[in-house]
This record gives structure tokens, C-alpha cells and sequence, in this order.
């Protein structure tokens, strides 16, 4: 098979990294550690480029710049898709100018980045449905070096929740009930990472959903969220993005399944599948299962605990409560989350933390 060649242009090694590991496997990637460079390899033609990622702020020769002396060469032919944190109307407004071919905005979501430059190079893969295996084999030094991440950083999250006077509990069940779902949810769909070794991780995962709001202001997470201005709501909505981007502080390759399963579950926790969520609003299969399941998993929970009494009651209660909640979430999961009904309330009736169990 032969690969389309793209330029990836970014003074962070950390995003180029990060752009690399994502597109790899569609893509022959190539380098540039700034703006001259990057120019240097397109009016050159050396190597043969197909296309470029070009990242806007940079120092000394920024992305627009690159592409007003692209425009001077009369390099017309070269698809650019623009990479930026602000999609601001002067930014859009020259993009629209120098006519890039897409806009993509940072933080990277992988699902979404590979899917748009899958469709800006017309690139085809197989349907996900069809693959049986795992993609990728955890070894036993992949599972240490995870777990001892996943130490560290319960400590920094359980710091911080000691210090606003909570108990981990609602992550401790939230973990716990995404990982029924996982269970009941792979015995009946073909997805990849569904073995054991893989769950255990992605059960790990779902504990540190919430993990951005370290970086809310502490006044901000006192205040109930109807109380807050469209500023406030901004601000507190951004937790999602600082999760993601604190767990992704982890660039070890054996740490790479968790990384990427709880990055993204911490960016994409509040979208809804009928794509009005935030903080980008994916839609249908845009959004990963897992996080999927975590979101489930942590609205079911924060409804059911209002109860004193755990009971079928309730449980049926909230599952029609959630139905009802048109959009949020797909059939296929809300089906998962009825058939696990037995097992999920003889968790909460006794080994649920928090909450009174039944002699």
C-alpha cells in the first residue's frame, strides 16, 4: 500500500508527537520543527508532500505567513489543513483567504483529527465492526508501568478531592459500573481492546473522568451550575479539556492504552450522541465507546444515589428517567445498561462504597 506523504509543521515536539502517533498509520509522516523549515521542504520538493498540517502560532515565521509565501510561489495544488487552540473570526477569515483545506482546533481529539484528514485525502479502512482481536497486545511491563501511572495520579486527584472535603466514591462506582457495561456491552459486540487485560484498564480509566476539575476555581465548583454566567459556564467547562490534557503528560508508548482511553474520557465525558455536547460536540460512533460508557455509567450513578435505599425501584426509575433524556445516549447502551440490571444493584446492595449496604 502506498502511503500519501504529509508534512507535519509545529514548533512543539510534544504536538508533533502527538499528530504522528495518530495519523502513522495512514500517513508517511514527515517533520518540521518550525515555519522556515517546513517552507523550505514545500518550495523544494523535497521530500514529494501530498499535504501539510500546519499549526498557526509559531515563532518568527508563523503558519499565515507560510502560506502567504506559498501563495507567492504560486504553490496552489498543496491541500493545508490549518491546526490552531483559537478559531477566531481573523483566523477564519485567512484561512478562508489563503484557502486552506480544513481547520483543525487544538486540544487534538484523535478520533476526530483521523477522520477529517481520512476524508481530506479520500483515505478508506476497513470497517471497526470487523476487527476480532485487540489492537494491540498489552505485555507485562506495558500493565506495571500503567498501573503505577494510574498510582500516581490517584494520589494528585485524591489530594486535591480531600481538600474540597469529597470522597472519591462517585469515581470509585462510576469505574465499577463502566466496567459492567464493558463487560455485558463486548459479550455481544465485536470491538477492538476487549480482552480482559484491556477492561481492567479501561475500568481504571473511568475513575479519573472528572480529574480536569482540579483546575476549575475552587469558588467555581462551590457554585451550583445554574447560578453560573455564559463566562463561569466557559471556565468550568473547560475541565474537560484540562483532563485530557494532564493525563496526556504521560508519553510513555506502555502507557499508550490508558493514556488515550482516559484522555479521552476526561475530553469527551459531556457529549451527548446527538452531537450537543461539548467540548465538541461528536455525535453517533464520533465519540468512543468506552467514553461512552463512562458517561453512562457516571449519570446513572449520580441519579441513583439520591435514593437512600438503593432498590429495583429506583434503578427502573432512573433507567426510564435516562430514556427519557432523548439524545443523550444511544439505544444500543441504554439496552446494555436494562440487561445489567440484577448485577448492577447487587453491586450498589453490597460492595458499592458510599453507600449503606444490606446485611
Amino acid at each position: 500500500m502506498s502511503f500519501k506523504r504529509l508534512l507535519i509543521v509545529d514548533d512543539s515536539e510534544i504536538d508533533r508527537t502527538m499528530l504522528k502517533n495518530i495519523l502513522a498509520n495512514d500517513f508517511d509522516i514527515v517533520e518540521a520543527e518550525n515555519g522556515y523549515s517546513g517552507l523550505e521542504m514545500i518550495l523544494g520538493g523535497r521530500p514529494r508532500l501530498d499535504g501539510v498540517l500546519l499549526d498557526i502560532y509559531m515563532p518568527v515565521l508563523d503558519g499565515f505567513n507560510v502560506l502567504r509565501l506559498m501563495k507567492e510561489a504560486k504553490i496552489e495544488n498543496l491541500p493545508v489543513v490549518l491546526v490552531s487552540a483559537n478559531a477566531t473570526k481573523p483566523n477564519v477569515a485567512m484561512a478562508m483567504y489563503y484557502k486552506v483545506t480544513d481547520f483543525i482546533m487544538k486540544p487534538f481529539d484523535p478520533n476526530v483529527i483521523l477522520n477529517r484528514m481520512r476524508s481530506v485525502f479520500d483515505i478508506t479502512v476497513e470497517q471497526e465492526a470487523e476487527i476480532t482481536l485487540p489492537a494491540h497486545i498489552l505485555t507485562e511491563t506495558d500493565i506495571a508501568d500503567t498501573k503505577m501511572y494510574i498510582s500516581k495520579l490517584k494520589e494528585i486527584f485524591g489530594v486535591f478531592l480531600k481538600n474540597n472535603d469529597k470522597t472519591d466514591d462517585h469515581y470509585v462506582r462510576t469505574a465499577a459500573i463502566t466496567r459492567i457495561i464493558a463487560d455485558e456491552y463486548t459479550s455481544t459486540h465485536k470491538i477492538p481492546d476487549a480482552d480482559s487485560p484491556h477492561l481492567d484498564i479501561v475500568q481504571e480509566a473511568a475513575y479519573f473522568f472528572d480529574i480536569g476539575l482540579m483546575t476549575v476555581p475552587d469558588y467555581l465548583l462551590k457554585l451550583d451550575k445554574r447560578q453560573m454566567d455564559e463566562t463561569e459556564k466557559n471556565i468550568y467547562h473547560s475541565h474537560t479539556v484540562s483532563g485530557a490534557e494532564l493525563v496526556w503528560l504521560n508519553h510513555s508508548p506502555s502507557c499508550q492504552f490508558f493514556v488515550k482511553t482516559c484522555g479521552d474520557m476526561c475530553m469527551h465525558h459531556h457529549e451527548r450522541h446527538n452531537g450537543t455536547g461539548y467540548p465538541h460536540g461528536l455525535s453517533g460512533k464520533d465519540n468512543a465507546i468506552y467514553t461512552q460508557m463512562c458517561a453512562l455509567a457516571a449519570t446513572f450513578d449520580d441519579k441513583i444515589c439520591k435514593y437512600n435505599n438503593i432498590s429495583s425501584m429506583q434503578f427502573d426509575y432512573v433507567q426510564r428517567e435516562i430514556d427519557q433524556d432523548l439524545g443523550h445516549f444511544s439505544s444500543t447502551l441504554l439496552e446494555t445498561l436494562a440487561d445489567c440490571r440484577s448485577i448492577i444493584l447487587n453491586y450498589y446492595r453490597k460492595s458499592a462504597p458510599g453507600i449503606e449496604q444490606k446485611k
